[in-house]
């Protein structure tokens, strides 16, 4: 949590804003400043800084800007957008597909992003906002740039799953084990949990690319138009992680099926050789009087060798009959 509810409050130039390390309590309300502010969503005083840095905003923007739980949608008020997206999660501690969830106003000289977490993709651009010549002059740019870098974040755990994925088929190919079921699950979960964000994080940026307003410049449409064409590929590659992992599923399925299955046919093949030897010698075991051979010293021998030649008969029999 940070102390005064601002992770950092920067003109486009790169340079610290007025404000910057002014309690919300003391700030008047300001509607001509000009340049990106990062609220913290969690802090007391958010909602304090929104009213007073976005006097002129709806206040149903306000509301979607500091809700407890969003999903990436797109409203246009006026010469303002409401954007709201979601990053992989990268803090220690979270798993990257409980996506975080980053909300954006931008209007032609202002941007404030508010996030609940700590985002990785916010800090890059804020990063690159204060360097030389870093190419956001302005607020189109500045939300192309968080657009770009929350995809480029994406892109290696996104490459990770796939190479999990590719991992777990060669493994089951060559040591199908039950264990594995349980990481094919997981990879399908987080696939599945990947794509119930950026399937509609996609839809918001086709929105975006075709929304025309005096502050978005061509070279920010392109951006857009970019980043909707990458988490279109996304998509197409998490569908088809989801379909690799249930195919896997099935024949892994089916691979310990037909183990168990040869493991069984194995015992029956040892069950039908024992069966009539176990049947003998529970016959002639019974402490009943008039046992034959009971009085025979070679009786025993005789009654060993009747059971070698019924295990060689029934191996004989059964490998005739093609059984193994």
């Amino acid at each position: 949590m940070t102390a005064n509810g601002v992770f950092s409050a920067l003109s486009f130039d790169g340079a610290k804003l007025s404000f910057d390390g002014v309690d919300a309590a003391g700030l008047q309300a300001q509607a001509d400043w000009s340049g990106w502010v990062r609220l913290d969503v969690t802090h007391a005083d958010c909602k304090q800084w929104l009213s007073k840095l976005l006097p002129d905003v709806p206040k149903a923007a306000i509301r979607a800007m500091t809700a407890e739980e969003t999903r990436p949608r797109l409203e246009n008020y006026g010469a303002g957008l409401l954007l709201i997206l979601r990053a992989a999660n990268l803090n220690a501690g979270k798993e990257a597909y409980d996506m975080a969830s980053v909300r954006i106003w931008a209007d032609e000289k202002r941007v404030i992003t508010v996030q609940r977490q700590r985002i990785r993709a916010l800090e890059d651009v804020q990063k690159q906002l204060g360097t030389a010549d870093n190419g956001l002059v302005g607020s189109g740019a500045v939300v192309a740039a968080i657009n770009l870098r929350i995809i480029e974040r994406l892109d290696p755990v996104l490459m990770e799953l796939e190479d999990t994925v590719f991992s777990l088929e060669e493994k089951t190919l060559d040591n199908p084990e039950s264990a594995l079921r349980h990481d094919i699950t997981a990879s399908r979960k987080e696939a599945t949990m990947f794509r119930r964000y950026i399937a509609p994080q996609r839809e918001v940026l086709l929105r975006l690319k075709g929304i025309t307003l005096g502050w978005l410049e061509s070279r920010d449409q392109f951006l857009f138009l970019d980043a909707f064409d990458h988490l279109t590929r996304f998509v197409e590659n998490l569908d088809a992680i989801r379909e690799r992992c249930q195919i896997l599923h099935e024949e892994l399925t089916t691979m310990l099926a037909d183990q168990l299955n040869q493991r069984m046919y194995i015992l029956s093949i040892v069950s039908i050789i024992f069966l009539p030897l176990g049947f003998l010698t529970g016959l002639l075991g019974v402490n009943l009087a008039g046992i034959p051979g009971s009085e025979d010293p070679l009786a025993f021998d005789i009654f060993l060798g009747v059971l070698i030649v019924l295990i060689v008969g029934s191996v004989v029999f059964l490998r005739v009959k093609r059984w193994f």
